[in-house]
């Protein structure tokens, strides 16, 4: 089922209500504030005239915009806390799945707006702000059939081309061994099954401090991610040879029987 095309204005405002309720607050305040400065120096009659209809419109926009934040977060919020298996997220379908990704994340400590971007094809769902990084997220709802490398492969290619930090895929379902491999050689990429998303929501109703992954001042204060290939929360480790010798990275503490590794950010 294809999407439907949204306007730029309800593209606007979807994404206003997507963000913390003070965003709209701000951008709202600053119009009232620029336009009433411009009407007084302007001592044009008909902007005076114009001035309170146009004034009660922001109020009413940003303001119906900062409810509607408040309102969808707290809703989203619900739709977390209440997922407690896999089959709660594939019987609810893609939307409420795409919430239910935004709440964990903003539940994590960053900055999230569900753009409604892919469509069902291809793309993001999600962007994630947090210590200066930019995350793209792309959410697949399927109900068993694996997610094939060559839609890894697209995430990649959309994270290079809007010059995002990272690709996070997320899907209730699993993924196939040549995609498993492929995000195992990518570090831009981190890729997360359904089994796995559902622990990881999981730590977030059990309160467990600290998101999966941080961009900190020191390797030491970083919460430990999960490894691309078995989901094992992974160490903290130091090259010992090679051209990265001396640095710090993830490594799956089953190594060597599982040897995936992820780059500390």
């Amino acid at each position: 089922m294809r999407r439907n095309r949204k306007s730029k204005i309800d593209k606007t405002i979807e994404d206003l209500t997507s963000l913390p309720w003070w965003v709209s607050v701000v951008v709202g305040g600053t119009i009232l504030v620029g336009f009433s400065i411009l009407t007084a120096t302007s001592g044009s009659a008909l902007a005076g005239h114009l001035a309170p209809t146009f004034l009660w419109l922001v109020i009413l926009i940003f303001g119906g915009t900062a409810i509607g934040s408040v309102v969808r977060e707290r809703g989203s919020r619900t739709a977390l806390m209440n997922t407690k298996n896999i089959d709660d997220l594939r019987k609810r379908g893609w939307q409420a799945f795409e919430t239910v990704t935004a709440a964990y994340y903003r539940e994590r400590g960053y900055t999230v707006v569900q753009t409604g971007a892919a469509g069902p094809d291809g793309g993001y769902d999600v962007v994630l702000r947090r210590a200066g990084k930019r995350l793209l997220v792309q959410c697949k709802c399927y109900a068993r059939d694996p997610i094939s490398v060559e839609k890894v492969r697209e995430l990649l290619g959309v994270v290079a081309a809007e010059g995002a930090d990272r690709g996070i895929f997320i899907t209730t379902s699993s993924f196939t061994p040549a995609a498993l491999e492929f995000g195992r050689k990518n570090t831009r990429l981190e890729l997360i099954a359904g089994g796995q998303f559902v622990r990881m929501v999981a730590s977030v109703q059990k309160k467990s401090p600290g998101p999966s992954w941080d961009v900190p001042t020191a390797p030491q204060s970083i919460s430990a991610p999960h490894c691309p290939r078995c989901a094992a929360k992974m160490v903290l480790r130091e090259a010992k040879r090679g051209r990265w010798m001396g640095q710090n990275f993830w490594g799956c503490p089953g190594y060597p029987r599982c040897d995936g590794i992820r780059q500390v950010v």
